[in-house]
């Protein structure tokens, strides 16, 4: 079957980004499907007139919408100039190991002539919180399936108009689901209350299959790999160096989205960062993608909680951390819990059931010739 995924797919420095789309693709892939992304400028499309007059409202008269806008466009400022001074090649990942379609959609495009499947699915990632049309796959043949997979409503909490706008975007799904419990929560108040939790798409393919592309560190001395997003942390960077030298650990650090200290840091690719985790004495992250793979290579890990206007992205680290029975990894104080023994026996169990479960979702659902949402 001919299926075209859609998520987020341009970052030059989001690693979670880019795998979440491979893990996606390669899952349908090897399930024997033609599976192929449809590159979506999603900055081509421009918010309807009352969002961006409600956007101008709320920036003149609320100091912290302001300072988050600010902060957003500083962060997407400094993306940029790191992605020119650090190229990371993540172009080259994508040409190797991302089947696409051969140029990249506006959303008049994919309106008018969208590339043509057998089904169209939507997800993993936060494409949903801000409502964009496009990413609820209002596009393509009246025909094809449209399934949403583990897509996220990030912290969106929508307006009653809101809320009808979206209820007439999901009537033409024939699954949908959600990766957090809150995006669960918020399909049942839509009216969909058959909606499922479904895992991030990297946690359908086995610790071998990223191995299979990881690129291994040329070092053989014991290393705390650092991966970071954003500026706010409990603990500074200074603090954990310190610690890492008291314990006769090397650093290695990578920074992304807006990091900024004064800190010398890796830039590796994909694969290279792949690597450097798996290959990690001990790991610290405040990213959710980093805590998956440090549960994927079974590495001993503290999550430090994001702080600020994104703390809300906690959210899905505490689903997944709680799924697996290994809250305690998120920090809470002591970075000596770093060497508390990490049980990752109902991950490695839990994460194979789900894996298979997915499958045979997928199965069903294809294999249907009637909506399971009408």
């Amino acid at each position: 079957m001919k299926i075209g995924t859609i998520t987020y797919w341009e970052s030059q420095e989001n690693y979670g980004q880019l795998l979440q789309c491979y893990a996606l693709l390669h899952f349908l892939r090897q399930m024997g499907h033609d599976a192929f992304l449809i590159k979506y400028l999603s900055s081509s499309t421009k918010r309807p007139l009352i969002q961006r007059l409600k956007s101008h409202i709320l920036y003149a008269v609320r100091p912290a919408y302001r300072q988050q806008a600010k902060m957003w466009k500083r962060l997407n400022k400094i993306e940029r100039e790191e992605a020119r001074k650090h190229p990371r090649h993540f172009d080259e990942f994508r040409r190797n190991h991302i089947p696409s379609t051969p140029y990249a959609f506006t959303a008049a495009q994919l309106r008018s002539t969208p590339p043509k499947a057998d089904a169209y699915v939507c997800g993993s990632d936060q494409i949903w919180a801000n409502l964009d049309p496009v990413f609820f796959l209002q596009f393509g043949s009246p025909h094809a399936k449209r399934i949403a997979f583990a897509p996220s409503f990030g912290s969106l909490h929508p307006s009653p108009k809101l809320e009808k706008r979206a209820r007439s975007y999901l009537e033409k799904f024939d699954f949908l689901s959600s990766r957090e419990r809150s995006g669960i929560e918020l399909l049942c108040k839509l009216g969909y209350p058959e909606a499922s939790l479904q895992p991030d798409p990297t946690l359908l393919l086995p610790a071998t299959t990223y191995r299979k592309i990881e690129v291994k560190p040329k070092s053989d001395k014991p290393y705390l790999f650092l991966y970071l997003l954003g500026n706010e942390t409990d603990v500074s960077v200074d603090d954990i160096h310190a610690f890492a030298h008291a314990h006769h650990l090397q650093v290695r650090y990578v920074a992304s989205q807006g990091r900024i200290d004064e800190f010398p840091k890796l830039y590796p690719t994909v694969e290279e960062w792949l690597g450097l985790l798996d290959n990690a004495a001990y790991v610290i992250t405040n990213s959710f993608h980093g805590t998956v793979f440090c549960l994927h290579f079974n590495r001993p890990f503290l999550t430090f909680p994001v702080k600020g206007s994104i703390k809300g992205m906690n959210n899905r680290i505490t689903d997944l951390l709680e799924r697996y029975n290994l809250r305690q990894q998120i920090y809470e104080g002591s970075l000596d819990d770093l060497f508390n023994r990490v049980d990752f026996q109902p991950f490695n169990r839990l994460r194979e059931e789900d894996e298979n479960r997915s499958k045979e979702l997928f199965i069903s659902i294809l294999n249907k010739s009637q909506p399971t949402y009408n």
